[in-house]
């Protein structure tokens, strides 16, 4: 008596002198229910069962059916390189998960979605979609550098990384303030560079920077002038002048800082001039005879 249920309900009257069974729905009398039938729809119910000697049972019900409602949490909504778990939940308990082997839980090891199917108590199916896109395991990315490389001119470092959270430089030892992707490191020393993302992935990259002294047209910097710092800026000539030379030999382009050492005739531009200064320069540093009749050329 005065219970809710949120599906059909079948009712048995037993009396050994069963004599009048009467249903009403909110209020109107039911034509033709009999006991034992089954009684459907939303609504409030009052049946009522007497015997041939009188007696008389009274019982009122509501049926009213409850939409579910499901619920989706998570084991964290933070961006992380670990696993997450999505448990589905709902507002009644006569609801079943129909897929994923009855599981309430579904883990996800990459970003992806995945859909819970379910059935209540009235058979009323339904889904619900979960969509995870926090997982990262995906290192930052340190380019400009290499891991246990020295360099002889100025690197700069840049790191990408859509979660990107800190970036720490030390020198030496000593921690490098206010370093920043992209920033330019001249100074001799020993460095450690470190970025982390927020989901806890890093990446260490550790380098020297020994710069030597510089000589003018010294391009491949060996500490000498010689054939091969001609060879390097005739590459470089052929690659300004040929497209098609510089998309098959793109190295073949010198960084600022050796075009800089090897512009022997100052015109902010490698051409044929340098190399003629550079050849005389040659001549005349290993001839004495050369040194002497031109003098100038040993100078750069």
């Amino acid at each position: 008596d005065k219970k809710t249920y949120s599906k059909s309900v079948t009712p048995k009257i037993k009396d050994e002198n069963l004599g009048e069974v009467t249903l009403t729905k909110d209020g109107t009398v039911l034509k033709n229910y009999k006991n034992g039938d089954e009684i459907i729809g939303d609504g409030n119910y009052v049946l009522t069962a007497k015997d041939k000697a009188q007696n008389t049972t009274i019982v009122s019900f509501k049926i009213q059916y409850i939409p579910t409602e499901a619920t989706i949490s998570y084991s964290t909504k933070d961006i992380t390189n670990k696993e997450v778990t999505a448990t589905i939940s709902f507002n009644k308990d006569t609801v079943k998960v129909t897929n994923n082997n009855g599981d309430l839980k579904y883990t996800f090891k990459q970003n992806g979605s995945f859909t819970f199917i379910y059935i209540d108590e009235n058979d009323v199916t339904g889904e619900k979609k979960v969509d995870v896109n926090w997982i990262d395991k995906t290192s930052p990315i340190i380019q400009g550098v290499e891991d246990s490389k020295t360099y002889v001119e100025p690197v700069t470092p840049t790191i990408t990384d859509d979660n990107l959270d800190e970036i720490t430089l030390t020198k030496d030892g000593k921690n490098v303030e206010n370093f920043k992707s992209g920033t330019k490191l001249e100074e001799n020393g020993s460095y450690v560079l470190t970025a982390k993302d927020k989901a806890g992935n890093s990446t260490k990259v550790t380098f020297k920077i020994n710069q030597k002294t510089i000589i003018r047209g010294d391009a491949n910097r060996n500490e000498s002038i010689d054939v091969g710092d001609i060879l390097l800026i005739l590459r470089h000539i052929a690659a300004k002048r040929d497209e098609k030379v510089l998309k098959e030999h793109p190295g073949w382009i010198l960084p600022d800082e050796r075009v800089e050492i090897a512009d022997v005739n100052n015109n902010e531009s490698l051409d044929v001039g340098d190399i003629l200064k550079i050849l005389r320069y040659i001549a005349a540093s290993s001839d004495e005879n050369v040194a002497k009749k031109n003098p100038a050329w040993l100078n750069l």
